[in-house]
């Protein structure tokens, strides 16, 4: 049973407690303030109380922060990227020789095989069974790979003996005598996602095994979507965000999401830029002869050319929880090309859009190196400024994308900030139905927040971004080194944005005072992504990041766009701030810390008649919206408020 130490215990009373529950006989671990008893007791001992039994332990990275490797002999699961292949099933000796040779020749680094095959249909290949191991343990020990079987039953433990890595599939995952006894054993686990099993459900069934003394790999293989056995998705946006939830290595398998080979390397290639611990893949020498899922296994050649892919060209990705890879860094930018070819193989050109202050600098780097790739670049330079931010000029640059015969397997590259970042993105959007879209940010503002997250907009003579859509780049590249030719407002501009971040999040704020800025944009980036990651359509929470863009955006169109976005942000923070003051939602002490933060952004004078432009703003739903109101520093929490609540309420400014 799980318990739970009372909040107010010292170190004594606590050793008191655990000395009576000893008396009791049962063996007993601690985990923080919680203490797990193997065993039902009649009566607890003051002191202690029933805790919440879906609580993970084990697995959880609050109990266990530093990253878990599962080591098969030599192979170190959980260190570096590691590739398993092999067929889906074990078909004879000299069949699965030849494959283990191959794979291991494109890179792979354990041989995987199912000797016992649950199967939907009875009628279909259930495997070779105990003859099938044996074949598999026979041809690991002439190639020197380490062998993963899937285990079916706990009655057969006893032939899975030298079989190095267990794999309990996903019509197995809460299969609990099987759980346990695997754990009892000590045994090497590989755990896969139940078809229908939520997050919490996959790490309880970890817990099982990790209780009774096992070690555990999870490896995601996706889930059921709209029925159907061929209708699972491959569920790998949460990776990021499970890796800071759970300290065990995570590994994906990408065959059951796909019904073609193509379509498998595809989600391989997305998911090597998850900041996964590796992947299981099904390879076959002769798919069309496979006795199991010939339809989804990859060619030797196709695995191959998928090894070389991951670990060097993603060693200077942000781990965030976008489902789609960032780049941070210094002198990145060269990198654009290559990084195109292998996101978008099928590529053949890239439509190039920059304006007219970042072509001089930039454009010449960023067209050589996707010509250095073989892509044929056609570039447009648009004026510089909101203004061109419109309807008009965002179908000259359609129709120019047509004229240039852009497919719809090339990419839209947007080179410089906001405005150019989201013309482009919406542009690409649109095209053909939709076109993959690159950022490339060269401002501050732009690489910390407008180019991710999928939003774009065009601005309305009603309103900024009153025209938009959810479109995700297909990468971001954020090389730092272009900050450097900033002009001193545009450096400002961004910081605005930047502040805006420091009130959302106690932890950025901290950055900041202690000068430390490099490390808050990264953690700026990454608190956005979470938040995107959890409200894509911006339905709910992704609410939050509208922080001072009420009062900012009515800024900005009032002053006809004279004053940057950022600045017009920041003095709309500290506006919203007061307005929480005045509500009651901010303590004085509070108020003044925020206005400290934002001292350099109090002297904007307001254009005449600004406040009206609230009521045009995107995000009122009837006469409500959903209001990020400051309650303190990283105490932000969505409120509906009614017109008449806003214009009185800033009519005081």
């Amino acid at each position: 049973m799980l318990l739970r130490y009372f909040g107010d215990l010292n170190d004594r009373q606590r050793e008191s407690v655990r000395n009576e529950l000893v008396r009791y006989g049962f063996p007993l671990q601690e985990f923080g303030t919680y203490v797990w008893v193997r065993g039902e007791l009649d009566s607890l001992p003051f002191g202690v109380e029933r805790a919440d039994e879906n609580t993970l332990l084990l697995s959880s990275r609050a109990f266990h922060p530093e990253d878990t490797v599962v080591r098969v002999k030599e192979v170190e699961i959980g260190k570096g990227f590691t590739f398993i292949a092999g067929p889906c099933a074990v078909e004879g000796y000299e069949k699965l020789l030849r494959i283990a040779r191959a794979v291991k020749e494109g890179g792979a680094v354990m041989l995987r095989g199912g000797a016992f095959k649950p199967r939907t249909s009875p009628y279909s290949f259930q495997g070779l069974g105990v003859e099938g191991l044996e074949i598999l343990k026979k041809v690991g020990e002439e190639t020197g790979l380490p062998v993963v079987s899937e285990i079916t039953d706990k009655s057969y433990l006893d032939a899975f003996e030298g079989i190095d890595l267990l794999q309990i599939g996903a019509r197995n995952m809460q299969n609990f005598e099987l759980l346990k006894e695997v754990g009892r054993r000590k045994k090497k686990v590989v755990l896969k996602r139940g078809f229908a099993s939520t997050i919490e459900e996959w790490l309880l069934a970890a817990e099982y095994i990790l209780s009774e003394g096992g070690e555990v790999i999870l490896c995601e293989r996706g889930v059921r979507t709209r029925g159907g056995e061929k209708e699972t998705g491959l569920d790998f946006d949460h990776i990021p965000s499970l890796k800071k939830i759970t300290h065990l290595p995570i590994l994906i398998d990408p065959s059951h999401a796909a019904d073609t080979a193509e379509k498998v390397m595809n989600l391989a290639k997305q998911s090597l830029t998850m900041g996964l611990d590796g992947m299981m893949a099904e390879v076959h020498t002769c798919p069309s002869e496979a006795l199991c899922d010939g339809h989804h296994a990859l060619l030797p050649s196709d695995f191959a050319t998928l090894t070389k892919i991951p670990v060097e060209a993603e060693k200077d990705r942000i781990i965030t929880a976008l489902s789609y890879p960032y780049y941070m860094g210094k002198g990145v930018l060269s990198s654009v090309g290559e990084k195109i070819k292998k996101r978008l193989p099928s590529a053949k050109k890239a439509f190039l859009v920059t304006d007219e202050n970042v072509a001089p600098l930039y454009k010449k780097a960023v067209e050589e190196s996707l010509q250095k790739e073989g892509l044929s670049v056609s570039s447009v330079v648009l004026p510089a400024g909101e203004k061109t931010k419109s309807a008009e000029v965002c179908f000259d640059l359609l129709a120019k994308a047509g004229e240039e015969r852009i497919g719809t397997g090339d990419a839209f590259v947007a080179l410089g900030g906001g405005v150019v970042g989201d013309i482009t993105s919406f542009a690409a959007s649109v095209y053909r139905r939709g076109c993959a879209a690159v950022q490339i940010p060269t401002t501050l503002l732009a690489g910390i927040d407008s180019s991710f997250g999928g939003k774009n907009g065009l601005d309305t003579a009603y309103g900024k971004n009153a025209i938009g859509t959810f479109w995700n780049p297909e990468f971001v590249l954020f090389d730092t080194e272009t900050l450097s030719s900033l002009p001193e407002r545009e450096r400002k501009n961004g910081r605005g944005e930047l502040l805006k971040y420091a009130v959302l999040s106690e932890e950025i704020y901290k950055l900041l005072l202690e000068n430390k800025e490099e490390d808050a944009w990264k953690k700026a980036i990454e608190y956005k992504a979470e938040i995107v990651r959890e409200d894509f359509t911006d339905k709910g929470k992704r609410h939050l990041l509208n922080l001072g863009h009420t009062v900012g955006h009515a800024l900005e169109k009032a002053s006809n766009y004279t004053y940057s976005h950022g600045e017009c942000v920041a003095y709309g923070v500290y506006a919203e701030a007061s307005f929480g003051k005045r509500k009651g939602f901010l303590t004085e002490a509070e108020f003044v810390k925020i206005q400290e933060l934002l001292s350099d952004f109090l002297s904007i004078p307001e254009p005449k008649d600004w406040q009206k432009q609230i009521l045009f703003d995107k995000k009122w739903e009837g006469d409500t919206m959903l209001f990020p109101a400051i309650f303190g520093i990283g105490d932000v929490r969505l409120v509906p408020l009614s017109e008449q609540e806003f214009y009185d309420g800033f009519l005081f400014l």
